[in-house]
């Protein structure tokens, strides 16, 4: 729809001529069919009025007897009945032997003949006659009248009582000559038409045009700002109404734009005039505003340190304090610290004195292992002793023997136990001194830090004393500087909403100003765009 309202008028106008010229040929394509069909419809008419006299023969034959005799002189009949050119009247018994028709096929099954398609002739008379016992059937024969293969329809009607197919047939190509014939008279005259359609189209199109184009023309001037533009078109349709009315428009406009112009003068001298009483006001509340400015500063910059001053007294106070629940608190952990090192200390010496006891014990778990490693070697010798006298005793001393052997046995482990022990305990006494050692020096740093403990807290007690002093000053300062603060805070106030005041009334005259050179430059822009205009 877009691109149709896009078109120029001309286009418009020739495809409406186009569209008409389609709708010609359409109806003439229309015409040629329905021609056919109803010159076909005559024929078959035609066919069934020749078949139903053939049906009424057969019939009055059967009514005067319906013996086999009689069949072959009715058929015979059939045979011989002649119309037009090459008309003849044809039958076919259920046998598809045809009994009447062309001299050729007479007595010939008619069942294997196909038409010039290949379709089965035979079969599709009996399709045709299917249901209502008559019909009509298309096929492709050969014609006598112009040897050539053409259309034929054939009309059909079962003859029941001699069961027997009876039809006759008519060419329709001279139908289709017909109505070729007939379509390229319209074709003719439908071109005729649309040269005609097409030359009034034409002489339309530029005799609309013409007024068309010189409102374009027009409007272009007036759009680039020629106002003195007028049509002239004498015509008395639309197309010079539009004209008329295009030049009452331009004539109004010339007349708004010379209004504007006066208008934008005068607004010119008034602007000049509001600007000149802007600028007195702005110079007078100038000089207030940079008084107030002076003034608003220095008690901004008054109350701003005393704020700083309260805040950081506040901050001393608040920095006393926490100073001195730390200082309370060390002091604090310094008693228990002192009491946890003095615990240390008797566990130091206590661990000390199991140190030596424990040493004393190795010695003397030494001695004992000494006595046994003794003990082990006397025993040693006497079992030796007891093997000798038990080999001079010969087969009696044999069990003292053995016993002897297990008794040096026993020695010899109980020796090597014991030297294994005595390395251990060896081992043990080395360590056992090294403790006492170490546990010593310990012992000496433990009392030594325990007395720097308690230096600490006499210093502690002492620096609480004096962080006290120093609460109670800070809190006094700090009462002193809120008070100065409020009142400083009060005469700031007081000088702010008086600068506020002054400042308000120099943006006025600041818009004041700016808004006349709005006014002065809209002015100016304005006559600038009306100066494109020719009046």
């Amino acid at each position: 729809m877009q691109y149709f309202n896009n078109l120029s008028v001309k286009k418009k106008l020739l495809l409406m001529v186009l569209l008409s010229v389609l709708s010609m040929i359409t109806l003439t394509t229309y015409n040629s069919v329905t021609m056919y069909k109803d010159l076909v419809t005559e024929r078959k008419d035609q066919l069934k009025e020749k078949l139903d006299v053939a049906i009424s023969m057969m019939e009055q034959e059967y009514r005067i007897s319906s013996s086999e005799e009689h069949r072959a002189k009715a058929l015979n009949k059939l045979h011989k009945i002649r119309y037009g050119v090459n008309g003849y009247f044809f039958a076919i018994d259920d046998k598809n032997f045809i009994l009447a028709g062309p001299q050729s096929w007479m007595n010939r099954d008619f069942s294997p003949f196909k038409d010039a398609n290949g379709q089965p002739v035979l079969a599709n008379f009996r399709k045709a006659i299917q249901g209502t016992g008559e019909g009509f059937n298309s096929y492709i024969f050969n014609n006598p009248a112009t040897k050539k293969e053409g259309e034929k329809i054939s009309a059909l009607e079962y003859f029941g009582p001699w069961k027997l197919l009876i039809g006759t047939g008519i060419y329709v190509d001279d139908i289709k000559s017909t109505v070729q014939a007939n379509a390229m008279e319209l074709a003719a005259f439908t071109f005729f038409v649309s040269l005609l359609l097409v030359a009034f189209a034409t002489w339309l199109t530029n005799k609309l045009l013409r007024p068309i184009h010189a409102i374009q023309l027009a409007l272009t001037d007036v759009a680039k700002g020629d106002l003195t533009a007028v049509v002239d078109v004498d015509s008395k349709d639309e197309l010079g109404v539009m004209a008329s009315d295009l030049n009452h428009a331009t004539s109004e406009l010339r007349n708004l734009i010379l209004s504007i112009n006066r208008t934008l003068t005068q607004l010119d001298g008034d602007s000049d005039s509001m600007k000149e009483l802007a600028n007195r006001s702005t110079q007078g509340i100038q000089v207030q505003s940079s008084e107030l400015d002076s003034v608003a500063s220095a008690m901004e910059e008054m109350s701003s340190a005393i704020t700083v001053v309260e805040a950081s007294t506040q901050t001393t106070s608040e920095n006393t304090l926490r100073s001195t629940t730390l200082v309370r608190d060390a002091e604090t952990s310094l008693v228990k610290s002192v009491t946890k090192f003095e615990e240390i200390n008797i566990d130091v010496n206590d661990a000390e004195e199991n140190i030596r006891q424990l040493a004393a014990s190795s010695d003397q778990i030494s001695d004992v292992v000494t006595v046994i490693n003794d003990i082990s070697e006397q025993t040693n010798l006497l079992a030796l002793n007891a093997a000798i006298e038990a080999a001079r005793a010969g087969d009696a001393g044999r069990g003292f023997a053995v016993v002897a052997a297990e008794v040096r046995k026993l020695a010899h482990s109980t020796k090597e136990s014991t030297t294994q022990i005595n390395a251990i305990i060896e081992t043990l006494q080395e360590r056992a001194q090294s403790a006492a050692r170490i546990m010593m020096r310990g012992t000496e740093k433990t009392a030594q830090s325990l007395e720097q403990v308690k230096e600490t807290q006499d210093l502690l007690a002492s620096l609480t004393s004096l962080i006290d002093e120093l609460e109670q000053m800070n809190s006094e300062v700090a009462t002193s500087t809120s008070q100065q603060v409020m009142a400083a805070q009060d005469v700031a106030k007081n000088v702010v909403n008086v600068n506020d005041v002054s400042h308000d009334n120099l943006d006025a005259c600041q818009n004041t100003l700016a808004l006349s050179d709005q006014i002065k430059t809209l002015s100016a822009k304005s006559r600038d765009k009306l100066a494109r205009f020719t009046i």
